[in-house]
Formats: C-alpha cells, structure tokens, sequence
C-alpha cells in the first residue's frame, strides 16, 4: 500500500509538472494555427501565402526550439544538486547559443526558403505573401529564442505553471497584434497575409519582456541577477 501511494504521489508531481509544458509548447505553435485562420478571412491568396509560410517556418522552429529546450535538465539537475552558483553562468550562455542559434536559422531561411518557394511553383501573389510573412516572423526570431532560455531557467526551478501562463498571453497578444498589421488599425496601414508575420515577430517580443519580468522581479530568479 506504502508503495502504491508513493507511485501515486510521483505520478502527481511528475503531471503537475508536465501539463503546464505540454500547454506552453501548444501556446508556442498556435502562432501558425492563428496566423493561417485570419488570413483567410482577407483572400485566398492570402490564406496559401500564409499557410505556405507558417508549414515552412513551424517544424525548423519546433526543432531549434527544441534544441534549446536541452537547458531544463541541466539547470534542473544543477537545481537539485543545490549548485546553484552554477545556474546564472550556464544560463548565460545559453543567451548566446540562442542568439547564435537564431543567426543561422534566418541565414539558413534566407538561403534555402527562395529555392523551396521557386520549387513549389506557387502564384505570384501567394509567392510574394509567403516571402513576405516568412521575413517578418524571422525578426522574432532572437527574441523567442532568448525567451526560450529564460523559460528553461524558469521551468528547471518546477515553476512550469508561470511559463504557461506567460505562454498562453502570448496568444492574445499574437492575435490583437494580427489584427492591427493584417487589416490595418490605429493608424498602422493594412499589411495583409505578410501582416501575420509582422504580429507573430512583435507577439514573441512581448513573450521575451515578460520572461525578463518574471526572472529580473520574482523570486528565487531575481537572485541570480541574469
């Protein structure tokens, strides 16, 4: 029975970790989910351009995203051995893995996307539209890879529930600021299909100065002084 409420226990701790992750990685991808469905309310042309985009950009995002990602374990590890003096340095350098990381995937996108779109043999106009979204989604790039290591940082502390929610309003944000730069609102001119770009770019922004608020105000991150 001990052994049975222990594994319960565990079971506990390990979803009450894991769930709020799961949630962060699915709020992190609904920029594409997002960008597709209200570009399709401008045109049709639109709707492919964006679409074309978005199901190039996504899976090399997941992928250095992913790379990223390997700082949990070894903060967390660090964490737990109670070598936290360690935590601040590694973390640091993982600032610069990620921007190094974010360099060479627009360098990569810039060289390969035009061969794949000549490839796809699209219309113009939805060739234009995804050439377009695809140059400004790549400006958030070193943003949301830098908030990619202060989320690690955060997580490996087991507070995975304050990145969700940080995550999750990035959401909001990426659809309000879609909104203005698609169809055009408070003075800013309508951008269409490659305006969802330009909203995903200022919406990971917006994640990476919350990540600095909660790891330059909240405590126990504020001690490291990243």
């Amino acid at each position: 029975m001990q052994q049975k409420s222990a594994y319960a226990k565990k079971r506990k701790r390990f979803f009450a970790v894991l769930l709020p992750i799961f949630i962060t990685q699915i709020s992190l991808t609904a920029t594409g989910f997002f960008d597709t469905v209200m570009a399709g309310h401008l045109s049709e042309q639109d709707l492919a351009g964006v679409a074309v985009g978005s199901n190039l950009f996504l899976p090399f995002f997941g992928m250095f995203l992913g790379i990223i990602s390997g700082l949990t374990p070894v903060l967390s590890n660090l964490y737990g051995a109670g070598k936290r003096d360690k935590i601040a340095p590694i973390t640091r350098q993982g600032f610069y893995w990620a921007l190094a990381l974010a360099v060479f995937l627009i360098v990569f996108g810039v060289l390969t996307a035009p061969l794949v779109l000549d490839a796809l043999a699209l219309e113009p106009r939805v060739e234009e539209i995804a050439r377009g979204y695809l140059a400004a989604i790549a400006c958030g790039l070193p943003p949301i890879f830098l908030a990619g290591v202060l989320r690690n940082f955060i997580d490996a502390h087991g507070k995975t529930q304050l990145t969700m929610h940080i995550t999750i309003l990035t959401v909001p944000f990426n659809i309000f600021f879609n909104y203005v730069f698609m169809y055009g609102a408070f003075g800013v001119p309508a951008f269409g299909g490659v305006g969802a770009g330009i909203g995903s770019a200022v919406a990971f922004c917006g994640n990476l100065v919350l990540n600095i608020l909660a790891a330059a105000r909240l405590a126990p991150f504020r001690e490291y002084h990243l």
